[in-house]
């Protein structure tokens, strides 16, 4: 997502910029607007405005998909981008570029999620020049990804242990099992390295290029 965004290019605030999705199946669809130095979000009739000076901190990141290696690369679950904003007054608000259509169905709104987070970022700049930004999960979410990535290692080091012995004492099929611990474990660490190295919390700044 980082990549993505400066492809965008954040610049001068764009006006009246919205992104519309639904969360889930208890929510209705939402509509977030930017309108000069207020940001709106609701649905129907019911609407609320956030002043955007009153924002503090605001943070993007992507949340990977899921991808079974062994059904043709076929997806589990479908990646998307986060962005969440907290108020002076401590209260946190998030959306993200997933519309959710039906059970299990998700439609993917980046093409319109990414040009509205880089016309809300510069925005929120400009009305609190005190506001952090960064890019990156939470520190939950990524030491989550960190642990699940170092325990799937140590699966793939167990299999590649169960394979060795398999095979040096002529046990061809605990060897065969051991080799497929190695690498369907050993991809899945691969992978999620992949989320933790570009996981990690770092700054940027929307009014000039990210650090």
């Amino acid at each position: 997502m980082r990549d993505s965004l400066a492809q965008i290019g954040m610049g001068a605030p764009m006006e009246d910029v919205s992104f519309v999705a639904r969360a889930g199946l208890p929510s209705h669809e939402v509509t977030w607007r930017l309108s000069g130095d207020q940001l709106y979000c609701g649905a129907g009739e019911h609407w609320r405005h956030l002043p955007l000076r009153e924002i503090v901190f605001m943070r993007l990141f992507g949340s990977p998909g899921l991808a079974a290696p062994y059904l043709g690369g076929a997806t589990v679950a479908q990646g998307f981008d986060v962005c969440e904003l907290k108020t002076a007054t401590g209260e946190t608000l998030s959306f993200n570029s997933n519309h959710f259509v039906s059970l299990g169905n998700f439609e993917d709104r980046t093409a319109t999620f990414r040009p509205f987070v880089a016309a809300l970022a510069p925005a929120v700049a400009s009305a609190n020049p005190a506001a952090r930004f960064v890019w990156g999960m939470p520190p939950l979410v990524w030491g989550s990804w960190a642990l699940l990535m170092g325990l799937t290692a140590l699966v793939a080091l167990f299999g590649l242990a169960i394979g060795v012995a398999g095979l040096t004492h002529g046990a061809v099929a605990d060897g065969l099992v051991g080799l497929l611990f190695v690498f369907s474990a050993g991809w899945g660490a691969m992978s999620m390295w992949r989320t933790v190295s570009g996981g990690r919390t770092r700054p940027f700044d929307p009014r000039g290029a990210p650090q």
